[in-house]
């Protein structure tokens, strides 16, 4: 391997700089087509990857990191005994992680996690209401993008 295929050897997101910001919408595209046929424990490992995509410095690759997240997500939150599953501890991990960014000086990158934050909601609110009311009484920037979560947490039951 060489170039861009060697830097990515280790996982779905490459490190070379230029090409960083081009793979989590490829990977989006490829979670959306593949993920539902793959078992959990192949998708699983993107996780990691996906959570520090949200840190880049280009707001592009962390609104493209949030739209994989979703998809992954989608895939992830079947209903039990219907497919891939996420434990309940994973999902409250991964929401503590996301809220964090609803915060973002990025409008569109804060309106983009509140959008996968919803999809977690809907599916888990049990795990993510208490991370999101906590996350309300100390946030100030989007009262907004928050009220979405919860509300979410309040529908529950249905991905979107």
């Amino acid at each position: 391997m060489h170039g861009c295929a060697a830097s990515c050897a280790s996982g779905i997101f490459c490190q070379t700089a230029g090409c960083r910001r081009k793979i989590p919408c490829c990977a989006s595209v490829l979670v959306c087509a593949a993920g539902p046929l793959l078992p959990a424990a192949q998708l699983a490992p993107l996780q990691p990857d996906l959570l520090a995509r949200l840190d880049d410095s280009s707001n592009a690759v962390r609104v493209a990191a949030s739209a994989t997240l979703r998809a992954w997500l989608a895939c992830l939150l079947a209903p039990a005994g219907s497919g891939p599953s996420l434990a309940e501890a994973d999902v409250s991990a991964l929401a503590s992680s996301m809220l964090i960014h609803m915060d973002d000086a990025g409008a569109e990158v804060a309106e983009a996690v509140s959008g996968t934050l919803c999809t977690l909601a809907s599916a888990r609110p049990a795990a993510v209401r208490p991370l999101a009311l906590a996350a309300a009484a100390a946030q100030r920037q989007r009262p907004d993008l928050l009220g979405k979560v919860l509300a979410a947490c309040e529908a529950g039951g249905c991905l979107a």
